[in-house]
């Protein structure tokens, strides 16, 4: 999150909304908003979730 004195922790920035979607676990894969994405990465290419 940003330590910035002046911003409004009411209206969080897209940024700090994806950070701490994705650090709850509540980020949504591509697939689930996209139904017609096509993950052609190979699986051993793709990194592991971060997980604390």
């Amino acid at each position: 999150m940003s330590t910035d004195p002046d911003r409004d922790p009411a209206n969080p920035t897209p940024e700090e909304l994806r950070e701490t979607a994705a650090s709850e676990g509540l980020m949504a894969t591509e697939e689930e908003t996209d139904p017609a994405f096509v993950d052609d990465r190979d699986p051993a290419d793709v990194p592991e979730p971060d997980v604390a």
